[in-house]
């Protein structure tokens, strides 16, 4: 259901926002970090003295405030609200050949490698280093809690600051700067991880413009979306499996922390490769004359 749902607030972004949206797409991201932030501080809470079926149902019927604001905010579509004919009679199919829709699908999953990688193996690696488990378990509770103000502050103002590779190459080196700190002076967990709450926070809702930044209209949006965030997510996976595997070869979280370090650097390689002119030109649209389709 989460897959299913996962595209479609672009298209929404698309045709209620088309001129700000980055403050659409950081709307819904902030309502995303904000969900699984409280769940994951109220799940344990609620499931003492093994009462986990309470925390599941709990958080369960919390879905249902969701459908319900959905339903106010789409209703009258296709009538006096959205103008049904903005949206394609049939759905465009993925872009599977487009440059542009694959390196989409890099930078979303890299930022998603890092940010899993760092919630799942950062409280380990720190009780490795002689931390207790809730002091090391506080420092994801910050990272998230940093995240999500900058997932919500950020949108405000990037649709009128800087071009979407100058904002997302300088947090991504931020990101990697963050993980150098975290693997080389780690007596600054705190300083490094608000740091990496930042900067993962402002990525997550850039990126998830893209889609909206590449394609005229919201049906196209949805397909970019769509191919986007299922390779995303496909790469994505790999990276929590990939650190267990290299703390167990190795025998230390170093190993894995300098994987998070590399794949940094790799992200900052890949939102370099996000022009203004590769934008423009997008996935989909008519190439201008002297360019190649994207």
């Amino acid at each position: 259901g989460i897959g299913m749902a996962g595209a479609i607030p672009s298209i929404v972004v698309a045709q209620r926002m088309p001129t700000r949206p980055a403050l659409g797409t950081g709307a819904y991201a902030a309502g995303i970090v904000a969900g699984s932030t409280i769940a994951a501080g109220v799940a344990v809470p609620l499931a003492i003295d093994g009462a986990w079926r309470l925390s599941l149902v709990v958080l369960s019927l919390a879905a249902i405030a969701s459908l319900v604001a959905w339903l106010l905010l789409v209703r009258g579509d296709g009538s006096a609200g959205i103008d049904a004919r903005r949206l394609a009679a049939h759905a465009p199919r993925l872009p599977w050949r487009s440059t542009t829709g694959w390196l989409l699908v890099v930078v979303f999953g890299l930022q998603s490698l890092l940010y899993y990688g760092c919630i799942s193996w950062l409280p380990n690696a720190f009780v490795e280093r002689g931390w207790a488990t809730a002091d090391a378990g506080a420092l994801i509770a910050a990272f998230n809690g940093i995240g999500l103000a900058t997932t919500v502050g950020v949108p405000l103002v990037a649709d009128r600051l800087g071009t979407r590779r100058t904002l997302l190459v300088g947090a991504s080196i931020v990101t990697t700067l963050g993980l150098l700190g975290v693997t080389l002076v780690p007596d600054g967990a705190w300083a490094w991880v608000a740091i990496l709450g930042l900067s993962l926070g402002m990525i997550f809702p850039l990126v998830l413009t893209l889609p909206i930044d590449v394609a005229d209209d919201p049906s196209t949006v949805g397909s970019v979306a769509a191919l986007m965030l299922m390779g995303g997510y496909v790469l994505s996976s790999i990276g929590p499996v990939a650190m267990g595997a290299a703390r167990d070869a190795s025998g230390s979280f170093d190993s894995s922390l300098w994987l998070l370090v590399a794949l940094g650097v790799v992200l900052t390689l890949s939102c370099l490769t996000l022009s203004p002119t590769r934008l423009r030109r997008g996935v989909g649209r008519t190439a201008a004359p002297g360019t190649s389709g994207a």
